[in-house]
């Protein structure tokens, strides 16, 4: 992200299980290296009506995550069948960060395309 902040896509699948499914290990430094973060989320229509529920995890081993915040950055959400949903969500940067970070991205129903953008910014 360098000196200034930018959005950078941490997150580009089709999600088709209610499983939850994480961030590439690529991404682990990037979403732990900052203080607080915004994420926006990009969701094609679901193929069932669902839920869409983003939760910023963190860890300093790279091997062992817990949730960052006591509730997920983006919580349960509902998606659209017809159109693409734009979905906001913060890390107010309250509690310290262990080094490395990872999303957990889940639907609770359905198949759908979620881009996730993540901007991080340092207090």
């Amino acid at each position: 992200m360098g000196q200034s902040s930018a959005a950078v896509l941490v997150f580009d699948e089709v999600v088709g299980s209610t499983t939850a499914i994480t961030t590439k290990p690529m991404f682990n430094r990037l979403l732990g290296a900052y203080d607080k973060y915004a994420f926006h989320a990009l969701c094609g229509p679901i193929s069932v009506a669902g839920n869409l529920t983003v939760t910023l995890k963190h860890g300093s081993d790279e091997r062992n995550w817990t949730a960052k915040n006591a509730g997920p950055e983006i919580p349960a959400t509902a998606l659209s069948t017809t159109d693409m949903k734009t979905i906001l969500g913060t890390d107010t940067g309250t509690v310290v960060g262990q080094g490395f970070g990872q999303l957990s991205v889940q639907l609770s129903a359905g198949t759908a395309r979620i881009q996730i953008y993540a901007v991080g910014r340092n207090t």
